[in-house]
Formats: structure tokens, C-alpha cells, sequence
């Protein structure tokens, strides 16, 4: 008995084994790159803890899915431009591929994404042009000097998606996938899928403006955000506010789990959650 009580507990040993055996998931289903280890942490801890290994994947692609009115497409093109910035920091210039021509370069710097570090490449109209956005993405999410790369995308189906994914497996090069109008939302193998949904500023106290609190503060943002799927992680739902990007580390990002009326978690009440 004496030996056996002496006998090192094997918790450790089983927190260990786990921890192996999900990076090696990680690893085979490419999440995380080539190492399975490769993250970006986005700097609120109730967000992170939710995405695998503690952060967004690179070396993936991720999708963010806009509102269906056009006059909302705007917050999902915001908070792509935050997730890039955070993606590309120390990597490389970022690729923007874009369908329409209403995008407005300065306006990036708000967001954490130097205009100077954007190269933007303009697509055909028509449905060419939607041929041409797939082929450009693949081919930049393949090559190791890019830092990230957005491809503003209509229709996407499974076998597209896929491509893309092992496109961006094999150059380690992380890519957005942007979604904007009325769409179907396809099987995607993609690492992450977001929804956005716009929410008031003053939603969040901490948007509110220190001196003057009845009104927003200047350049504060505010989205509900919806993380659908997310392979080796959690979905979730949250209330996240940009306040700049000199104002903390994903955001200016703050930010809390949704709440309903009574103060629940919506996750918790099943509401707002979508496939």
C-alpha cells in the first residue's frame, strides 16, 4: 500500500497526452500551419479561448459574412480590415481583391491596416470577375511573401473553399474570405466562419465617450459577432466594440458574451446561433 500511495498521480501525464494529441489534429487537418502551432491571438480573452490554440489560425482561411442589406456591408468590410491587421503584422503586405470599387483605402488606418501595406487588385464585373477573385486568391495564399489576403466572394461552394484552404496550408499565408449581399451559406472548409450583425454604439458603456457618456466615442464601432463554426474550437457569440487601433490589442477591441434581455448568454438561451 505504501508503494502505492507513493506513487506519482497521472493527471499530468493526461493533461500532457491531451495537449500532444490535439496539436497533432491541429497539425493533420492543418489548422494552425504547417506546425499546428502558428496563431495570431486577438487580444480579448473570452474571444481567444474560443479559437484553437488560444488564436486565429494562419496558414487558414477564415470567412466573414456580412448582413444582407447592402447599406450594412460596411461593418463586415471593417472588421475583416481588423482580423488582416492583426494577421499580417511583421508579415508581409496585404492582398485585397475586391468585386466592386467603393473601397476606401485610407479609411483602412482605423483599423489597424496601413494603407501603404494594401495592395488592391480590382475584378472584373460579371461573373469572370467572380472566376478571377478564386484564381488570384489561390495563387497569392500559396506565395510565402504575402502577409494575408481578403477576397471579396459571392457564391462559394465546398470544392472552391477547399482549394483555397490547401492553398493556404501550403504557402502558410492566412486569407479572409468576404461575403457581402444576400448569399447562401454553403458547407465551407474554411477554419473559421463569423457573421456580423451591426449593433448601436452605445450598446457597449465602453463606447461611450469619457467626457460627454450620452454620445459615442470618435471612431468607436460596435458589431455583434456571431463565430458560427470554428474547426478545433468553439462557436460563440459576442458584443465587441473597436475603439482604434491604439487602443488596446485587438481592438481598441473590447467586448462581452452577448446577453439577452434578462442578462443570459444567448448562446445559453439558443437564440443567434446559425448553422
Amino acid at each position: 500500500m505504501d508503494g502505492f500511495a507513493s506513487r506519482p498521480p497521472f493527471a499530468p501525464d493526461k493533461a500532457r497526452l491531451l495537449d500532444e494529441l490535439r496539436e497533432r489534429v491541429r497539425r493533420i487537418e492543418g489548422v494552425g500551419g504547417k506546425d499546428g502551432t502558428a496563431v495570431v491571438p486577438l487580444g480579448l480573452p473570452e474571444l481567444d479561448a474560443a479559437l484553437p490554440g488560444g488564436g486565429l489560425p494562419l496558414g487558414a482561411v477564415h470567412e466573414v459574412i456580412g448582413p444582407d442589406a447592402v447599406l450594412d456591408s460596411g461593418i463586415a468590410t471593417a472588421f475583416s480590415a481588423v482580423l488582416l491587421g492583426k494577421l499580417a503584422a511583421g508579415r508581409g503586405p496585404v492582398l485585397w481583391v475586391a468585386r466592386t470599387d467603393d473601397l476606401y483605402a485610407p479609411a483602412l488606418g482605423q483599423y489597424g491596416l496601413l494603407p501603404q501595406d494594401v495592395l488592391l487588385v480590382q475584378a472584373a464585373p460579371g461573373r469572370k470577375g467572380e472566376t478571377d477573385v478564386l484564381w488570384v486568391l489561390e495563387e497569392a495564399l500559396r506565395h510565402p511573401g504575402v502577409g494575408a489576403v481578403l477576397g471579396e466572394v459571392g457564391e462559394l461552394d465546398l470544392a472552391a473553399s477547399r482549394r483555397l484552404q490547401l492553398a493556404a496550408e501550403a504557402g502558410g499565408v492566412p486569407g479572409v474570405l468576404l461575403r457581402l449581399g444576400p448569399r447562401r451559406l454553403e458547407a465551407s472548409a474554411a477554419v473559421t466562419r463569423w457573421r456580423l450583425a451591426p449593433l448601436p454604439t452605445l450598446a457597449l458603456e465602453v463606447t461611450r465617450d469619457p467626457i460627454l457618456p450620452d454620445l459615442p466615442r470618435l471612431g468607436a464601432v460596435a458589431w455583434r459577432v456571431e463565430l458560427l463554426r470554428c474547426r478545433g474550437g468553439r462557436p460563440g457569440l459576442w458584443d465587441l466594440a473597436w475603439l482604434g487601433p491604439g487602443s488596446g490589442p485587438f481592438t481598441g477591441l473590447q467586448g462581452r458574451p452577448a446577453l439577452t434581455e434578462a442578462g443570459e448568454p444567448l448562446q445559453r438561451a439558443g437564440q443567434g446561433l446559425g448553422p
